[in-house]
């Protein structure tokens, strides 16, 4: 029979999707300007139709990038089992646990997000950061008096 984890934590899809789309839109936005700086320099004009064509592509770009990221992030999942914390195929034992931390970065701030580090496993833009954080810490103290008590 195999394990249920105790707690499935999913990272918040807005925000992995939201700041994706607005570096992909900045970063067409100054690609555009790249193209009108030239076009300018070499005294010509950019047609209307092609003017719209750019925007078209660079907002169907951003659609698509945002849906990719959407779809990656739907996929991810952090498993919490009593005695380990599993995203995929990687894994940390919670008796063998040298570092934990949390931190957050802006769009954490905005989102109420965080990212958990576990030795080396990263969980990002985990929810409630605060009580997903003292929720793990609490199962690793437990994992440990288990652990010792064998």
């Amino acid at each position: 029979m195999q394990e249920l984890p105790e707690h499935t934590i999913k990272p918040n899809p807005v925000r992995i999707v939201l700041p994706s789309f607005l570096t992909t839109i900045s970063l067409g936005i100054l690609f555009y300007i790249g193209i009108a700086i030239n076009v300018y320099l070499l005294n010509m004009r950019i047609p209307g139709t092609i003017n719209f064509l750019i925007f078209a592509v660079m907002v169907l770009l951003a659609i698509i990038q945002s849906l990719l990221s959407y779809v990656q992030t739907s996929k991810t999942a952090y498993l919490v089992y009593k005695n380990r914390i599993q995203a995929g195929s990687d894994y940390v034992m919670f008796n063998s646990v040298q570092t934990i931390s949390e931190s957050k970065n802006f769009f954490d701030s905005l989102f109420g997000t965080g990212t958990i580090k576990i030795n080396n496993l990263k969980m990002k833009s985990v929810p409630n950061i605060e009580q997903t954080f003292n929720y793990i810490k609490q199962l690793m103290q437990y994992s440990r008096t288990q652990y010792n008590q064998m």
